[in-house]
């Protein structure tokens, strides 16, 4: 008897518990690396939370964009996979979090501010031809002094993700409210919704990947065909890890992941 009450008693750790703490420690881990980065002048450890946190963040727009496409067709075999791509987006708040250390670095950086993205310090090392000058003294970066500064970039950043948690937050409103009352102006609002929030979900995701990942070398010269080039990688990117990532039930209720594609 003792022994039942003792093993009723013990804590259990479920899967998801068991995710959290692994998350929780890789945060943890990766936090560690930064702070060892930024203080040996190594910028390996912010271009991997770069490229990590982008790796997520690519999963999430590609679940955000199918949930739309969805909404646009509503199909009636939609609902079955759009509700397990909801719950996804659901994430985004929370991988804006995880860029905040970047940004922290880039407005209180001091003489490292510009360890990841150079032209946030106007004192960084820079080439010219055969000669080495500073950010401040190179014409590329006067020319794009309007776009590539400190608080315009802060802001661009906050309004992407101001785009996907609110566009993701209305599509989850929308699809669980439905859920209570059964109103079919719901079904019409989210395709509403869904309308606008392809175009707009569309020109973030251009512009920040613009942001986050062109302007590590910010000698770049516009050109549409590489902007392109570099919108399809990310946003295909995404798209099969979606794929990959859709999630089914078995008859059982659990939860396993199956691929459902391989590329588009």
């Amino acid at each position: 008897m003792s022994t039942h009450t003792t093993n009723s008693n013990s804590p259990s750790f479920g899967f998801s518990t068991k995710l959290l703490v692994g998350a929780v420690l890789g945060l943890g881990g990766g936090l560690v690396g930064l702070a060892t980065g930024f203080n040996s002048g190594d910028n390996a450890p912010f271009l991997g939370w770069l490229w990590g946190c982008s790796f997520w963040l690519s999963i999430a727009i590609g679940m955000l964009m199918l949930i739309m496409i969805f909404r646009i067709f509503n199909s009636k075999w939609s609902p079955v996979v759009r509700r397990q791509l909801e719950h996804g987006v659901a994430a985004f708040p929370w991988l804006g979090i995880c860029f905040i250390p970047l940004l922290l670095v880039v407005w209180f950086g001091g003489e490292n501010s510009g360890i990841l993205w150079s032209w946030v310090n106007p004192n960084s090392p820079t080439m010219e031809a055969n000669a080495v000058i500073t950010v401040q003294d190179d014409v590329l970066h006067q020319k794009k002094a309007g776009y590539l500064n400190v608080y315009f970039f802060s802001v661009r950043l906050i309004c992407y993700f101001a785009v996907f948690c609110g566009l993701s937050h209305w599509l989850r409103k929308v699809s669980f409210s439905q859920d209570k009352d059964g109103n079919p102006d719901w079904t019409r609002l989210g395709s509403k919704i869904s309308a606008a929030g392809i175009p707009a979900a569309a020109l973030a995701l251009t512009f920040g990947a613009f942001d986050l990942f062109m302007s590590l070398e910010y000698q770049w010269f516009f050109n549409y065909v590489w902007s392109l080039v570099l919108r399809i990688w990310y946003q295909s990117g995404s798209r099969n890890h979606d794929h990959c990532l859709s999630l089914s039930k078995n008859k059982r209720g659990s939860q396993r992941f199956i691929s459902t594609g391989s590329s588009i």
